[in-house]
This record gives structure tokens, sequence and C-alpha cells, in this order.
């Protein structure tokens, strides 16, 4: 009994020299664990080019913490771009989401001044500006150009619109009454509606300034404004003056109304004087036919009751004109005009819109109500159109043109 107790014993012990390489395995088992744990991820970032990147020299950085290091560099299939293929760190995986945005940091000299010095000496590296979107990306496109807004940085990204580019380019400042708190991000044409857009950010806590009633305007450098209502002459501060910007304020009397939201919508008016002009709803169109040159009147141009603007200028009424009766195009010049009763006092709907034209119809034309060209400014020789009561005049029936009512005439 005791013999066979020894036999089992002794089939039952492992060999020493099979120690070292059971071991040698966990060990090599416990190392591709703690790699695979451990070990960052691989991303590739597409770029237009490959200046100053060196694989296993170049780091990808995020406010000056390394990251990882470049890996290797090859050429995109069309043989028009650069792939980036990049190892990270660990403790980046969180970092890398959808808005995530790459540029290679390098010297440069631009609006907003001189930038990237400090690589002259430690080299081009690519900067990583962490997003707010879904994590899980790994595959990139580089921007071309540093962002004026990094992704992730708090504050309110809106819209403008404007018809003209004027001076404003990405880069320029966004100030209100003379501060900064933000900047343009991009410009950009739209060739089918032909208008500018431009996308700008306002830094917090200063987004707060801005409401559904806020105005924004071009601020760049000087703006000289000859018109019939005379020459106004506007210097924005020495910063705009000579990289341009974009300022915003509420019109005078204006209340601030429900706060901005992030993608909202707001046109971009060419001086700070435009922004106080309040746009009327309700109005009533008139032609008047004047028997001479309208020369120096164009649209825009006030319509004014003994120097009170009333109204504008809509425009010279020329495909009307030359349909119109030959004898009768040959003798005046119609001029479309807006009457706006909102102007004087009363309500912007449309009951005062029919009171008015009804008085126009019913009374005034019969006292003695014309319309004359006027100059507006002597240097620039703009045109106005001024509307008073002259009793002595002939008696005029009310009459239509092109389908507008007519306002007669009296020549300068």
């Amino acid at each position: 009994m005791v013999e066979a107790d020894v036999k089992s014993k002794s089939r039952a012990r492992v060999p020493a020299i099979w120690l070292v390489p059971i071991i040698a395995a966990l060990l090599g088992l416990w190392l591709v664990i703690y790699t695979y744990m451990t070990e960052g991820p691989e991303i590739t970032i597409t770029l237009s080019t490959a200046a100053g990147i060196e694989p296993g020299k170049t780091k990808i950085k995020a406010l000056n913490v390394e990251l990882g290091i470049v890996e290797s560099l090859e050429l995109t299939q069309d043989m028009q771009r650069v792939t980036v293929k990049a190892k990270l760190e660990r403790f980046a995986v969180p970092l890398l989401r959808d808005d995530t945005q790459f540029w290679v940091v390098r010297p440069r000299v631009g609006p907003g001044g001189i930038s990237g010095l400090g690589t002259l000496l430690s080299g081009s590296y690519i900067r990583l500006a962490a997003g707010t979107g879904s994590a899980g990306r790994r595959e990139f496109v580089g921007l071309d150009n540093p962002p004026a807004t990094p992704a992730g940085t708090p504050g309110l990204k809106i819209y403008l619109s404007s018809n003209r580019a004027g001076s404003v380019s990405a880069g320029d400042p966004v100030l209100y009454r003379g501060y900064r708190v933000g900047q343009v991000d991009s410009a950009d044409f739209d060739a089918e509606a032909q208008r500018i857009s431009y996308e700008i950010f306002i830094d917090k806590p200063y987004d707060t300034l801005i409401s559904e009633n806020t105005r924004f305007w071009n601020a760049s450098g000087i703006a000289l404004d000859a018109s019939a209502d005379g020459i106004k002459l506007e210097f924005g501060s020495l910063q705009t003056l000579l990289v341009g910007g974009v300022a915003f304020d509420l019109p005078e009397g204006e209340l601030p109304g429900r706060p901005a939201e992030d993608g909202d919508q707001f046109e971009l008016f060419p001086n700070q004087a435009s922004i106080e002009q309040k746009v009327y709803e309700h109005y009533a169109e008139y032609v008047v036919l004047f028997p001479q040159s309208v020369r120096g009147l164009s649209p825009g141009a006030p319509v004014e009751y003994r120097g009170i603007k009333i109204g504008t200028v809509q425009r010279v009424l020329i495909a009307e004109w030359v349909e119109a009766d030959l004898t009768r195009a040959t003798e005046s010049i119609p001029v479309l005009i807006r009457l706006e009763p909102g102007r004087v006092g009363l309500p912007d709907d449309e009951d005062a819109v029919a009171n008015l034209q009804e008085t126009v119809r019913q009374g005034l034309l019969a006292r003695g109500l014309r319309a004359t060209l006027q100059t507006g400014n002597l240097l620039t020789g703009s045109a106005l159109i001024a509307v008073d009561y002259y009793p002595e005049a002939d008696s005029a029936t009310p009459g239509e043109f092109a389908g507008y009512p007519e306002i007669p005439a009296l020549p300068s």
C-alpha cells in the first residue's frame, strides 16, 4: 500500500526543467495582455502637404503635451494629398472625436500677427484640438491653416450674411464697443445666392451680449457715406483700421429680445449708421412721373415731407417705361417710391397703410399734394424727392402707371 502511494506521488510531480518555459509563457502572455491594455490607438490624418513633417520625429501635441508621434507618410491614391499615420498614447483616446481638429504648427505670418516662432528651433509639430462630438473616430482631414477658434472652445457660433465682401476676412476681430470679444472664423461666397457668408465665434462669457435684435456692421477702417442725407465719416479702432473687423450692438431704443443660439443668422450692415435704420414691414407704393432728368436720384434716396423722412425711393421703372405709351414715355420718367406710415409714428400695420392710401386718394391730391425732385447734397449731386402741398397747382385726378397709383409731380 505504501509502495503504491509513492509511485502515485512520483507520477504527479512536474520535472523542474519545465518550470522555466512555463514561467516564460505566462510572462509573455502577461506582456501581451498588458501591451493590449496600454497601447494607444493608430490614427490617419490627411494633409495637403507634408512640409515640416518627418516620420519618427514629428510629435503630436495638445496644449504642449506630447500625445504621440508620426510613424509614416504616404501619398493618397489621386496623388494630390498626403496621408500621415501616427501612434498616440492610450490617454489620448478620449480626445479623438468627430469634430477633433488637426493642423501643422509652423511659422506663419497672417492678419492676426506672427505665430509658430517656437518651431524654428524645435521643429514643426501637429496640433490636436479636441472636439465635443461622438468619440471613436480614427481618420481625420487636417486643416491647411490654424483655426481661428479651435474645436471645443466655449462660446457662441453664429453666421453673418452680406451682399458685399468689404474688408472683412477670416481672423479679423469681433468688437463690442471697441473691446474684442470674438473673431471671424471663415468667409465664403455663395455664387448661386450671390452673397458672402461669415462664420463668427463669440467667446464666453461675452456670448450673452448677443440676442435676436443685435445688429452687426463692418467696422473696418474708415467709412465714408456721401448721399442725399449728407456726408458721414466714421473711424474704427486702430486694429480695424489695419486689418478690418466686425462690430455689434443694439440699435438705440431696441430691446434685446430672445438670446441668440448656435447657428443663428444675422445680416452684416455696411456701417454703424445703417443699423439705426429700422426696417418697416408695411408700406404703400406710388409712382411719380417726373417731367425732367432724374440724374442723381438712386434707390434708397429719401422721400421727405418738409424735411421729415416718410419713405424711400425704390427704383426707376425702366422696363415699364419702355413698354408704356411712347408719347407719354417721352414726356415723363416714372420713379417708384415707398411711403411708410411707421416712420411718422403711425402703427406699422396694414390698417395704417389702408388709411394712408384712402386719404391720399380722397383728399390730399385735391388739396394740391405734389412731388418735386430736389438736390439733397450739393457736393455729390445726390437727389431726393420732396412731397408737399401746392394749392395753386392744377387740379389732378388719381391716375395709375404700370398698376401703381400716381402722385403728380411738378418741375423743379
